[in-house]
Order: structure tokens, then C-alpha cells, then sequence
């Protein structure tokens, strides 16, 4: 059966700019704070931005996203909407975040 989960999306002011050498950095306009992420970590924000988050079941890798995911949110990086969408994933862990029902995030590819 489906259960409801948000989409996580890009806290207010927050952009995520891919870099060339395959890197990308999260920048908070209100503040100019800056997180640089290496290859590895800006995959699995894209990944989390435009899919969201692991089912169950996907092991030690799947638990990894979940945690950043969740440090992401802590950070202020990321947030999750309270407007939920309907999702083939059951058993989700509701207190994580999952990706937002907004349109592609705001991703600058110069």
C-alpha cells in the first residue's frame, strides 16, 4: 500500500551550484555560508533533490543518504514541505527527509 512523504527541496536561499571538476557547493544568500561538497556527496544531494530518499531495504548505502538527508535538514541546507505526495515506498521512515513536489531544484549548470 502507498504512503504519503514529502519531497525535500532547498531551504529559503539556498542554492546548489554543481562545479565543474564534478563538486558542487550549497551557498545560503541570507548569510553567505557556503558547504562544499565532493563528487560523492553533490550525487547524492542531486539524487535526494530530484528522487528523494532510499526505500527500505537498500542496505548500508540507502542508510548513509538517510543520514545526510537528515543532517542536511539539521544544517538548514534542506527542508521538507508539509505538503505530502503519494509514494510507492512503503514503510518509509517519516521522520527523514524526502524530496519535495516542487519543480526541479534550483541548480545553476554554467
Amino acid at each position: 500500500m502507498p504512503t504519503s512523504r514529502a519531497l525535500p527541496r532547498l531551504a529559503p536561499h539556498v542554492r546548489f551550484t554543481p562545479l565543474p571538476f564534478g563538486g558542487a557547493v550549497l551557498v545560503r544568500a541570507s548569510t553567505l555560508s557556503i558547504a562544499e561538497c565532493g563528487e560523492q556527496e553533490a550525487r547524492v544531494v542531486e539524487r535526494l533533490l530530484s528522487h528523494g530518499l532510499p526505500g527500505p531495504g537498500t542496505g548500508p548505502a540507502g542508510e548513509a543518504v538517510r543520514r545526510m538527508s537528515r543532517e542536511l535538514v539539521a544544517a538548514g541546507w534542506l527542508e521538507a514541505p508539509t505538503a505530502p505526495h503519494v509514494s510507492a515506498v512503503p514503510g518509509a521512515d517519516p521522520t527523514a527527509v524526502t524530496p519535495a513536489e516542487d519543480a526541479a531544484p534550483d541548480i545553476d549548470r554554467r
